[in-house]
């Protein structure tokens, strides 16, 4: 009976080893089938928010330059001043990539001296037209201004004889629509060296006059912007392209040659072992988006298929030896603690995933409120130009409803923008470069002394001291300084003159730059200073001063992102000192001499 017994266990123990083996196979063959599928959907998905992020800022840029060129096509007797005026609203838009906006006109060749005495006239005196010996028919630029900031483009070049900008002009004019060029390299950025180089495109649309009597409309030129490929791309992507992921936008040029427009490249190691091409609509072109990605950077686990193996026969084995020995216990619950343990690491990646997506979504999503709210601006300021013409009965009638949806409008747009900004500000990546912070802060001062006296506020005092030169993201400076001086001049007691004093000086081992900016304003209260960084908080909410509660936040990232810290203290007398260092530049000298706006006397800020 005591030998029947062994046989008999060593028969179960066989029968329970050779199914857990098989149960162990398939269960590993069945997680395969399934991380194969999830891979795929995460995949779609990235694919998905790749292709509507390209797809909702490229509309946003065409709507953008649709809606300047009707205000721009509307006025009888256009001059510089008027381009200026009208074309103003996108230097606050800060539209990534884009450097500059010009007005084009097209002459033959006995129109050119013509035509140079005429746009002369209409503010540009020292405009030299330039046409190509070789053509016939020319189109020359005779208004232009930067977008990024850079110095102001010198118009009178004639575009006709460079094919990339010529074939978008002559689609523009004839489809009547915003049309694309081919990608290529802007002639001031073939100076640079290979590596800083990238490829731009132009956006361009035709301008057309009111509609005659037989309802035809006069053609008369073109508005044209200038983007930068990857600088487009990267913002279109800052909240969408995750780690691990590589995005290239391709394009078919009129040669019908495929071309390459731009390329953001993950620093993720691996084997690009998942692609998805898709293809948006840009203009009237159409895009091509290939993304690829390691596997291993998904967020799904490629170790459960032989995990699960492994389980499979470590529990084959536990069975075994449960029949064989009575004794499982211990081995079932360290199996249910393993198992456990898997599913958990999992769900957290999986969130993490649904996080970023979900920001990412929220990016999008701002980006595509702004077109419309463009269009709602320009149907606002185009009803206030109406009623110019009208009585002044109904003019009194119109203009308080009129007024508080440009406030609205003016609320929702900067709302929008900080939120951006503040995504941005620590998704995006930074393009440092020598930086001369004296003349940015100069810049910037003056900026706000002219809308001071444009807005009738009263004149605030700026001091700018001498500035070290600074390694440092220009875009995302200016955005930092504008910030904490606005903040300076906006949160100052009323009956007091706002006064902002920004100074700096490099640290005893000249590796950073250490930059002070104080003001007199209202102060923080207690408690609040480093509160104050988080986002939307907002110290003097009592006082009606309207905002979002996103800037400082903003500050704080930029800064972060630089490898510094911002922190905020009293200044003796009333008022905040903000401090803050960035990284030194040897690339270009010290500003030699403090710049004073307002001020007769420098305004050392006390400790």
């Amino acid at each position: 009976m005591r030998a029947l017994s062994r046989r008999q266990a060593w028969a179960w123990t066989a029968v329970v080893a050779v199914l857990g083996v098989l149960a162990s196979i398939g269960a590993g063959l069945a997680l395969q089938r399934q991380q194969r599928h999830s891979l795929d959907a995460v995949m779609d998905r990235r694919a998905s928010l790749v292709a509507q992020a390209v797809t909702n800022q490229a509309a946003r840029y065409a709507d953008t330059l649709r809606t300047v060129a009707g205000a721009i096509g509307a006025i009888d007797t256009l001059t510089a001043t008027a381009f200026t005026h009208a074309a103003a609203p996108l230097t606050e838009m800060r539209l990534a990539g884009a450097t500059s906006l010009a007005y084009l006109i097209a002459a033959d060749d006995h129109e050119v001296a013509a035509a140079q005495g005429r746009w002369r006239s209409r503010g540009v005196p020292d405009l030299v037209l330039s046409p190509d010996e070789d053509l016939q028919h020319h189109i020359f630029a005779v208004f232009a201004m930067p977008l990024d900031g850079s110095v102001k483009p010198v118009p009178g070049a004639d575009l006709a004889g460079r094919a990339q900008s010529a074939a978008a002009l002559d689609e523009a004019r004839r489809t009547g629509q915003v049309a694309i060029s081919d990608p290529y390299v802007l002639t001031r950025d073939r100076t640079l060296p290979a590596h800083q180089r990238q490829k731009s495109f132009v956006l361009t649309t035709a301008l057309y006059g009111a509609a005659d009597s037989a309802g035809n409309k006069p053609f008369r030129g073109w508005l044209l912007m200038g983007l930068r490929s990857e600088t487009f791309l990267g913002d279109s992507l800052a909240l969408v392209a995750r780690s691990g992921i590589d995005v290239t936008l391709q394009t078919r040029g009129t040669d019908g040659r495929p071309a390459v427009v731009a390329t953001l490249r993950s620093p993720t190691p691996g084997l690009r072992d998942l692609h998805r091409e898709v293809e948006v609509p840009v203009a009237q072109r159409r895009w091509t988006i290939a993304i690829a990605s390691p596997a291993s950077s998904l967020p799904v686990s490629r170790a459960l298929p032989p995990m699960a193996m492994i389980a499979g026969l470590v529990l084959t084995a536990a069975l075994a030896l449960l029949v064989r020995t009575l004794a499982t216990g211990r081995a079932r619950a360290e199996a249910r603690v393993e198992a456990a343990t898997a599913d958990l690491q999992a769900t957290q990646v999986v969130l993490r995933q649904q996080k970023a997506d979900l920001t990412a979504f929220a990016g999008v999503v701002a980006h595509d409120l702004k077109a419309p709210l463009a269009t709602v601006r320009a149907h606002a300021e185009f009803l206030d130009e109406e009623l110019a013409g009208r009585s002044a009965v109904d003019a009194a009638d119109l203009r308080p409803d009129l007024s508080k949806i440009t406030a609205g409008v003016a609320r929702m747009g900067t709302l929008i923008d900080d939120l951006l900004t503040f995504a941005a500000a620590r998704e995006g990546g930074i393009q440092p470069v020598d930086l001369d912070l004296h003349a940015l802060a100069d810049e910037v001062a003056i900026g706000h002394l002219d809308a001071a006296s444009a807005a009738r506020r009263p004149m605030p005092t700026i001091y700018v001291g001498d500035l070290p030169p600074v390694s440092a993201d220009p875009a995302l400076i200016r955005q930092l300084l504008n910030n904490l001086i606005g903040n300076a001049v906006k949160y100052t007691a009323p009956g007091r003159t706002p006064r902002v004093d920004v100074t700096a000086h490099p640290t005893e081992d000249g590796t950073k730059v250490v930059v002070q900016v104080a003001d007199r304003g209202m102060g923080i209260p207690a408690g609040e200073h480093e509160a104050i960084f988080h986002g939307f908080h907002r110290a003097h909410q009592e006082s009606g001063i309207p905002g979002t509660g996103l800037g400082l936040a903003i500050c704080h990232r930029i800064v972060e992102r630089h490898g510094g810290t911002i922190t905020a203290e009293d200044n003796r007398g009333g008022g905040t000192i903000f401090t803050f260092a960035l990284p030194s530049a040897t690339g270009i000298p010290a500003t030699p001499e403090p710049v004073l706006r307002d001020v007769t006397q420098p305004h050392v800020p006390s400790r």
